[in-house]
């Protein structure tokens, strides 16, 4: 007994705590089976997941699966770690046609944030929620159940659509606030968040209606690098995805109008996210770094024309991409910025930028243009027209 209790309290602790440093057995075990239940997950397709599948859950996925009646041993050990799994485990929400809203954890870093008393403190109780629905003029309807969803669905049955219309507009304002809490630590007075909402929901509306249309913008772009006009600044950016490393690289160049080199800037960030994703962090980051430096008037140019048509969008998108179009208009506000689409070729130096974010520190600035980067610009100027596309 005395040994065993040695163990737990000296060679299992952190070797920065005093201890050995020794792996606990029981959760590194854990571990190991966890890591069999997430290849099941992750390849599918190998023979041992397809007869595991077969066999204990034909019909759903390990995450869902039961121990069922006549377990073997290791079905029965790897089944054991799914909690271990679940609770490192998030949905990326694609067209959410295989999340199951109420049980599975789909918002990004809040494990467990899922259970019905959570939903009821965050849309119901909390003071913050609780002004919103005051703002909004709403009463807040009755509590007929303990169970969120159920009260919600009885909701859409019985509501008025005008009023139910309403009280998911305020729901909805709740949640993109906390999240905005969470991600940018920054919070709207409830007036003004539910005002925003109701804006955006009409604007939704009238979208749905046909009353309102977006212009796209066609696919027709410099194909060679242009100086900005004569009082102006001109950003080039890029993003790049290196799946090996699980991160993306952000570039971002700054020429002054009359075509030379100002500053440059990469940044590496460990994070996996789509393409559209990644160039509207890098327009993001962008905008930050001109408003940092205090540039007032400054052409932003990509080659991400998904990204430029989203910005004159007027579609309601509450996605993580629709979060960041949101917030890169906003930015856009502070100051005399114009975000134009160029193909790649007119974009040579931010797609190196960021290609190179790979072999750089998380965040790398120079005032004073690279060896390698200085072709590339070097080619720009020595061949620039002096026009310009439209900006957005």
């Amino acid at each position: 007994m005395n040994m065993m209790v040695a163990y737990c309290f000296k060679f299992a602790r952190a070797k920065e705590l005093g201890g050995m440093g020794f792996c606990d057995l029981q959760v590194f075990n854990f571990a190991l089976l966890g890591k069999q239940g997430w290849n099941f997950i992750h390849n599918p397709n190998t023979l041992v997941a397809r007869l595991f599948k077969a066999k204990y859950f034909p019909h759903g996925s390990y995450l869902s699966s039961s121990l069922g009646s006549n377990p073997s041993f290791v079905w029965r050990s790897v089944w054991s770690a799914k909690e271990v799994v679940n609770k490192g485990t998030r949905w990326r929400v694609g067209d959410g046609k295989s999340i199951y809203v109420w049980r599975d954890a789909w918002i990004r870093d809040l494990p467990g944030f899922k259970g019905p008393e959570h939903y009821w403190h965050l849309f119901y109780d909390c003071p913050y929620s609780s002004s919103c629905w005051t703002a909004a003029k709403v009463v807040k309807p009755s509590l007929t159940t303990d169970e969120f969803p159920v009260w919600l669905l009885k909701l859409i049955d019985d509501l008025d659509p005008d009023v139910m219309c309403s009280v998911v507009m305020i729901l909805w304002c709740v949640w993109r606030q906390q999240n905005q809490k969470l991600w940018e630590n920054s919070l709207l007075p409830a007036a003004k968040a539910v005002e925003l909402g109701f804006v955006f929901f009409q604007d939704w509306r009238r979208a749905r209606a046909g009353a309102s249309s977006s212009a796209v913008q066609r696919a027709h772009g410099p194909l060679t690098w242009s100086r900005p006009l004569v009082s102006c600044w001109k950003c080039n950016l890029d993003a790049a995805l290196f799946h090996d490393l699980s991160a993306i690289g952000l570039g971002m160049v700054l020429r002054r109008n009359d075509g030379q080199f100002y500053a440059c800037k990469t940044l590496r960030m460990p994070l996996s996210c789509s393409v559209k994703e990644a160039e509207a962090l890098a327009l993001h980051e962008a905008l930050l770094w001109a408003l940092s430096l205090k540039l007032a008037d400054v052409e932003f140019e990509t080659d991400s024309l998904l990204v430029v048509n989203s910005l004159s969008s007027h579609s309601l998108d509450c996605s993580e991409y629709g979060f960041l179009i949101s917030d890169c208009v906003r930015l856009r506000g502070n100051g005399n910025y114009a975000i134009r689409f160029v193909k790649r070729q007119a974009n040579k130096c931010a797609h190196v930028l960021a290609r190179h974010a790979c072999f750089n520190a998380s965040l790398y600035e120079s005032f004073i243009i690279p060896s390698w980067l200085e072709e590339c610009t070097g080619e720009d100027v020595s061949k620039h027209p002096h026009t310009a596309g439209p900006a957005h």
